[in-house]
């Protein structure tokens, strides 16, 4: 048999072959296809290898024919399986639920599951990509008996709608459930591993590369040519419901498809760098607009009202109507592109920065990915638009389709965006808001910006704020508040200051000032010097630090959220009901932070605070005391009397059984981790610094630090130090208060902290 093939397993063939491609020209996996004959097959494959695997037995699965892609002369590395597809892509499934199902996989081990692509469609090269990366990452974290390794995969983020009309794909999910209910009989513990050592499951790979496979040889082999393009079948399919409703209307469409539409895909395919197939972006742009618009349509007019799915052509082409609106939204769009095209129509409106202060005249929009920062029409051709973006994509239609002015549709659109950025900031912008976001957006702009009275989609607070402002200023001050709204910090809110500081019998001024003030000291220079400007929100007097309505029925315990990186400034300083004592930031803010070259270092603020105070360590020890956290969320057992038992939360909760760390034990180990594993932390239940060679431990105390040796002879060592007392605690054989003899040392706790590890250290040696 050695001379017609080699005899090998999937894991050594990946090893060998720098990649295993599944080409454009092959047909689709098939072995998931909800056919009885199908299914018979599939179930005596899968039967097979977990008898295999289970009874450790050696099974042969025929040959998988291949070799390297020669194309116009020029030959690519890797194996394109000529006959085989089905039987590899059933194996790397096996072999990608393994990896879920046996929880102790390392990622690299899986790694070489990349080297497996499909090409047939760019959707199956996109979900296999994302199947063995984020989404499996994502099911591991959360797998169990209870759960459907389908359902995890269809419900996870990184599932594009656009994969539901892939048969390949389709099938892909059926055969991991066939794989999940066979491994569930079976119970074979660690699969993984038995799959990638004990070689149950082989076949014969042969090389044709001496034949030459091309193009032709693909096709004939597989008995068919290469199909027609996803666009091409839907704009079939589509004229075809078109014209059973209106001859005429499928003639129109037809017309403006290959004509003025085609115009708008042109030019956005012409924007591309390097070298493309640009008929083939234009192709691609084409779907993902239709399906963008259709999916719009199918939340507009109620079809769906909970889930992001894609619409199909039945459910949107019902009568006449619905195809004229179809058309409306296309005509809409060429006419932006016959005048000045879809770039200068959005930065007419529209615009992207990294500074913190705005600009004056255009609408900021506050998207973090870079990738994101294009025209929504342009994301619209590239992939599904998300629900801020489809709700913009909305507005602009709206905007040119009633011809509205360029003064209004600059008014109409800060609205929605600081509605819709709003809803974003409070994670409220889900599919199943989106038809309500629509209709929200209409009626503003069908009243040049008026929101009225009654119940709306968009945040109440956020609708109150923004009905305030268009009743309660003039046309010229509404329009000087723009530059404000634009700030990074603000984003589309400046209710926290109009509520402090404007009055309508007295104008704007006082607010005007107010605000002037805010964007000198959150200059474009400020988030560079981050440490300095969260420190100088600390004060002895006014206590700014925010908390939940949820907190204040806590007694014994406190906690607060403090400012801990920069986007946090935006929780400070943007109205939430949610929030209290938001007034004292901007108390701070008028009153201690006068000017931004006035502004203290943080070795010099903590001068401000007694060493026995929890300030002063926030803000000497910038660094120390959130690295590694993520809240900013920070509690006391009783603030009153011991303050300086802050504790660091990497949650929002505070527990024995939740990650987080005393401030000052945190920051102690922070100033002495040295990489040699001489000391350490545990980061549960606001453990001691632990010195490991010895075993002692330091804690701090509202006393001072809290020292637990075994050792006696330690302990009279150090006793002698003339800068620190070393007092023994009633009833403990072990325990040991450390305090200065003296205040006025010039040291704090930390430096008291490192003095004793250093005087312990010497006592041992």
């Amino acid at each position: 048999m050695n001379n017609i093939g080699k005899l090998t397993t999937f894991k050594r063939l990946l090893e060998e072959e720098s990649v295993i491609m599944i080409p454009k020209v092959q047909r689709d996996y098939a072995y998931g296809r909800d056919e009885d004959k199908v299914r018979e097959i599939l179930d005596g494959m899968l039967t097979t290898m977990f008898d295999a695997v289970t009874n450790d037995t050696v099974e042969i699965f025929d040959f998988v024919y291949g070799g390297t892609f020669v194309k116009r002369n020029n030959e690519s590395s890797g194996l394109i399986p000529l006959d085989g597809q089905q039987r590899l892509t059933t194996l790397f499934l096996l072999h990608l639920y393994a990896s879920i199902v046996q929880q102790d996989v390392d990622h690299k081990e899986v790694e070489p599951l990349m080297k497996f692509r499909y090409e047939t469609r760019q959707s199956a090269t996109n979900f296999i990509e994302a199947l063995i990366g984020s989404i499996r990452n994502d099911i591991i974290a959360v797998y169990d008996d209870d759960k459907n390794i389908r359902s995890l995969i269809i419900d996870n983020p990184k599932y594009l709608p656009s994969y539901d009309s892939d048969p390949t794909i389709a099938s892909m999910l059926n055969v991991l459930d066939k794989i999940e209910m066979k491994y569930r009989e079976y119970r074979i513990e660690n699969l993984w591993t038995k799959l990638n050592t004990m070689d149950n499951i082989q076949f014969y790979s042969l090389s044709l590369d001496k034949f030459g496979l091309t193009d032709d040889l693909y096709i004939k082999m597989n008995s068919r040519g290469k199909k027609l393009t996803e666009f091409e079948i839907f704009k079939s399919d589509l004229e075809k419901a078109v014209n059973r409703i209106s001859p005429n209307l499928k003639d129109q469409l037809s017309i403006k498809i290959d004509n003025s539409w085609m115009d708008i895909l042109w030019s956005y395919a012409q924007i591309s760098d390097g070298d493309i197939d640009l008929v083939k972006k234009a192709d691609d742009g084409y779907m993902h607009l239709f399906k963008n618009i259709m999916r719009m349509e199918l939340f507009r007019r109620g079809i769906e009202d909970q889930n992001n799915r894609q619409a199909r052509i039945e459910e949107i082409i019902t009568d006449e109507k619905s195809i004229e609106s179809i058309i409306s939204i296309f005509d809409v769009m060429s006419e932006i592109q016959k005048d000045g095209g879809i770039q200068a129509f959005w930065d007419s409106l529209f615009y992207f920065s990294n500074d913190m202060i705005g600009e004056e005249s255009l609408i900021r929009l506050f998207w973090l990915q870079k990738q994101n920062q294009k025209p929504v029409y342009f994301l619209a051709m590239e992939r599904d638009l998300s629900v801020p973006e489809m709700v913009y994509f909305y507005a602009l239609f709206l905007i040119r389709s009633q011809q509205k002015s360029k003064e209004t549709a600059i008014k109409c659109l800060r609205i929605v965006r600081n509605l819709i950025t709003a809803n974003v900031r409070a994670n409220s912008a889900q599919y199943k808001m989106l038809a309500g976001f629509m209709a929200d957006v209409k009626e503003i702009i069908c009243n040049d910006g008026l929101l009225l009275d009654g119940s709306h989609t968009f945040l109440s607070t956020s609708c109150e704020e923004e009905r305030y402002k268009m009743t309660s200023f003039s046309d010229d001050d509404y329009k000087s508040l723009l530059k404000f709204e634009n700030h990074s910090v603000l984003q589309g809110s400046i209710m926290l200051f109009i509520d402090k500081y404007f009055d309508e019998s007295n104008g704007t001024d006082e607010l005007r000032n107010q605000l002037m003030h805010f964007e000198d000291i959150f200059n474009n220079e400020c988030v560079d010097s981050f440490d300095k400007l969260r420190v100088s929100f600390l004060d002895n007097q006014v206590e700014y630090m925010q908390y939940d309505p949820s907190m204040e029925r806590e007694t014994e315990m406190t906690r607060r959220f403090f400012i801990h990186r920069p986007n946090d400034f935006s929780q400070f300083f943007i109205k939430n009901e949610r929030r209290r004592n938001q007034d004292a930031i901007l108390d701070i803010l008028a009153n201690n932070l006068l000017k931004w070259n006035e502004l203290k270092e943080p070795n010099s603020k903590c001068n401000e605070f007694g060493i026995d105070s929890w300030q002063y360590y926030m803000a000497k020890y910038k660094s120390s005391n959130i690295e590694g956290t993520t809240y900013g969320c920070y509690a006391w057992d009783d603030k009153q009397n011991r303050p300086l038992e802050i504790v660091i939360l990497n949650s929002s909760y505070h527990s024995i059984y939740n990650i987080e760390w005393k401030m000052l034990n945190h920051i102690l180990i922070s100033e002495l981790w040295d990489n040699n594993e001489k000391y350490s932390l545990d980061p549960h239940a606001s453990s001691p610094f632990v010195m490991n060679k010895c075993g002692v431990t330091l804690s701090i105390t509202q006393e001072g630090w809290l020292i637990n040796c075994n050792e006696n002879s330690i302990i009279q060592k150090i006793e002698d130090n003339g800068l620190y007392t070393v007092s023994p605690l009633q009833n403990e054989e072990t325990l040991y208060l450390c305090d200065f003899k003296n205040f006025s040392c010039g040291m704090d706790y930390i430096d008291l902290g490192k003095l004793i590890v250093s005087d312990i250290e010497k006592a041992l040696s």
